[in-house]
C-alpha cells in the first residue's frame, strides 16, 4: 500500500498552486478528487475492488482537506459533509477489506512464506471473489457514483469563509499535535486500536505535506515522502492486524487450531514493521507543533 503518492494527474493536482488563497485551492481539490472517484465508480471494465479502493483512497483526502478546512467551512457544514463522505466509506469497508486482506497475504507469504500457509491463501481467495460478487449484486459502484455526484454539486456551490492562512495553520496543527499523541499512545499500550489510530493521523498529515510542498519543494518534499514511509510501514501494520483478526474469526468457525504459522509470521512481522515505524515516527515528530506551524506559516506569508 503505498500513502505517499502514486502517479496520474490527480497526484499532481493534490496541491495549492501559486497565489491561490486557501479556499480556492480547497475547493478546487476537493472538486479534483471527488471526480477521480467518481470517474472511477463509472469504470465498467474496472477491477471492482481496484475501484472500491481508489475511491476510497479519494475519500480520505477529501476528509482530511474538511478538516483542514473547518474554520473556513464552519462546524455546522463541516460535520454535514465529513459525516456524509464517513458513511460513503462505511459503505466500502468490508469490500475493500476483501482486497486488504488478500495483499497483506501477498506480502506476508512473499517475505516470510512457507507451505504451511496454502490452506489460509485459499480461504482468503475465496473471500475475496465473494466481494467481487457482492459489490455486483449491490450495484454498489453506480449507487456510489450517483452520491459522489451529489457530493460534488454540493461543494461547488458551498462557499468557504475568507480566513486564509488561519484556517489552514488551525487545522495543521491540530493534526501534528494529534500525530505526536498517537505516537506516545501507541508504544506506550500497543495494540491493534493504538496503531490504527497513529496511521489515520500520520495519514492525515501526509495529505497536508503533500497539499503544501510547492511552498518549499525540497524540505516539504522530503518530509512528504518521509511521512508516506511512515504511512506505509503502519499501513502494512494495520493490515496484517485485519489479517490476524480475520483467519482467528475463520478458524474458530471452521474448527481449526489458533496457533498456526500464519499467526507467527505475523507476529513477526508486525514487531519488525513496528520498529522501523518508530524510527521514522521520532524523526517526524521531534519538532514542537508550534514550531512546526510557525515554519510553515512564514513560508505560506511568502509564497
Amino acid at each position: 500500500m503505498s500513502t505517499s503518492g502514486g502517479r496520474g494527474r490527480s497526484t499532481l493536482a493534490f496541491r495549492f498552486k501559486h497565489r491561490e488563497s486557501v479556499e480556492e485551492g480547497v475547493q478546487r481539490i476537493l472538486i479534483e478528487q471527488i471526480d477521480d472517484a467518481v470517474r472511477s465508480a463509472s469504470q465498467k471494465n474496472e477491477n471492482p475492488l481496484e475501484a472500491v479502493h481508489s475511491i476510497r483512497k479519494r475519500i480520505k483526502k477529501i476528509r482530511c482537506l474538511l478538516r483542514l478546512a473547518r474554520t473556513s467551512m464552519g462546524d455546522r457544514a463541516y460535520r454535514l459533509e465529513n459525516a456524509y463522505f464517513r458513511d460513503l466509506a462505511h459503505q466500502l469497508s468490508d469490500v475493500r477489506d476483501s482486497q486488504i486482506l488478500a495483499e497483506a497475504f501477498e506480502k506476508l507469504e512473499s517475505t516470510h512464506g512457507s507451505p504451511a500457509l496454502q490452506r489460509d491463501r485459499r480461504m482468503l481467495e475465496e473471500h475475496r471473489k465473494s466481494m467481487v460478487v457482492l459489490v455486483e449484486v449491490q450495484n454498489l459502484l453506480p449507487t456510489l457514483e450517483n452520491r459522489l455526484v451529489l457530493a460534488r454539486d454540493r461543494l461547488k456551490r458551498r462557499k468557504l469563509g475568507s480566513r486564509g492562512w488561519r484556517s489552514f495553520k488551525i487545522g495543521l496543527d491540530r493534526e501534528y499535535k494529534r500525530g505526536r499523541r498517537a505516537f506516545t499512545a501507541a508504544y506506550s499500550a500497543p495494540s491493534y486500536e493504538a496503531f490504527h489510530e497513529w496511521r489515520k493521523r500520520v495519514k492525515e498529515l501526509n495529505y497536508s505535506i503533500r497539499i503544501l510542498t510547492p511552498l518549499w519543494p525540497d524540505p516539504l518534499g522530503v518530509l512528504a515522502t518521509r511521512t508516506g514511509e511512515l504511512g506505509d510501514k503502519l499501513g502494512d501494520d494495520h493490515d496484517l492486524g485485519v489479517l490476524e483478526r480475520f483467519l482467528r474469526t475463520s478458524h474458530r468457525r471452521n474448527g481449526h487450531r489458533l496457533r498456526g504459522p500464519t499467526f507467527h509470521t505475523i507476529a513477526r512481522r508486525q514487531k519488525e514493521l513496528r520498529a522501523q515505524a518508530k524510527s521514522l515516527g521520532s524523526a517526524i515528530f521531534a519538532e514542537k507543533p508550534k514550531s512546526f506551524v510557525k515554519r510553515i506559516g512564514a513560508l505560506w506569508a511568502v509564497w
